[in-house]
């Protein structure tokens, strides 16, 4: 194993000398700057055909490559360790331990980072039971949008991708009476995991599940005359549409609205030029739009599985 980290981090080692960092000054129009960069992306993450495991090291990097991403999905599944202290059980879902930070710092982090309401935290809990734990967003990452709401005084929120609700129930609890938060999932079943729950934190009224396509829903949502009148969103589904799910959103948020996408790291898998899926290659792209697009301002934050903050200008 420790062979493997060392393989891996002489693979993720970046080239200063050939690489070049995009310029923002010079980020318009963003259509053909995308195309040059994502160009540059494809090139820089797919080996090349002619040295393709024509070398031991390139044989030992494609193999250093498939058991890091083995050893990655077995930790998102999580380990059936004793818990170390920290809020209720974290035994199942993916945020069992981090990739960016110590395993230390990260229940420090669980233990004294954020609260719960109980009704939140029981939906918390049932879900860390479910075989698809994983799918949950990160709880200090959910946490951090219970701040941000409030502060921008939010009424009006849309979601893709609901999974059991959890996320769910915390935006409809920190948009606050009269506030409304859009549910997208295409799955009823796991939805149906949250409804007690929302109930039990009196937010059901809040919460107005669409189950169907979120593309339908959102276009929709646009047809409907309802542009520049959302507060916040969330995208948390299919990975290979979140570069549509951004543009429809983005009509949809109003000026100064937030939108807020998951997994941007993907386990750290999206620095890993031997890793071509279609959804890695979906993940880096999103960034590199975002990266490009002149209309909002952004941060990406290297946390939970990264979550990439975009503001509409």
């Amino acid at each position: 194993m420790q062979q493997i980290k060392r393989s891996m981090k002489r693979i993720l080692q970046y080239d200063d000398e050939t690489s070049e960092p995009l310029q923002p000054q010079s980020r318009v129009p963003i259509e053909s700057k995308l195309a040059s960069y994502s160009a540059k992306i494809s090139n820089s993450a797919t080996p090349k055909k002619e040295n393709s495991m024509s070398s031991p090291d390139a044989l030992m990097a494609s193999a250093s490559a498939a058991c890091s991403s083995l050893v990655n999905s077995i930790q998102r599944i999580g380990e059936t360790e004793k818990d170390s202290g920290v809020q209720g059980s974290f035994s199942a879902a993916k945020y069992r331990e981090s990739q960016y930070i110590s395993r230390e710092v990260h229940d420090y982090s669980l233990k004294l980072g954020f609260n719960e309401s109980q009704p939140l935290k029981k939906l918390r809990l049932r879900t860390d039971k479910h075989k698809d734990a994983v799918m949950m967003a990160h709880p200090t990452e959910v946490a951090l949008f219970s701040v941000i709401l409030p502060a921008m005084n939010a009424k009006k929120a849309i979601e893709v991708g609901v999974y059991t609700g959890y996320t769910t129930m915390a935006i409809a609890q920190a948009l606050g009476v009269g506030g409304t938060v859009v549910a997208l999932d295409i799955i009823n079943e796991y939805c149906e995991i949250g409804r007690p729950y929302w109930k039990e934190a009196g937010v059901d009224d809040r919460i107005d599940l669409r189950i169907g396509l979120a593309q339908e829903s959102l276009q929709k949502m646009i047809d409907n005359n309802e542009s520049d009148t959302y507060d916040f969103a969330f995208i948390d589904a299919d990975k290979a549409n979140y570069k549509t799910y951004y543009e429809m959103l983005l009509k949809l948020i109003r000026k100064n609205g937030i939108i807020a996408i998951d997994n941007v790291l993907w386990d750290g898998e999206v620095v890993n030029e031997y890793i071509t899926d279609e959804t890695t290659a979906a993940l880096r792209e999103i960034s590199a739009y975002v990266y490009l697009d002149n209309r909002v301002e952004h941060v990406l934050l290297p946390f939970a599985d990264g979550v990439t903050l975009v503001r509409k200008n």
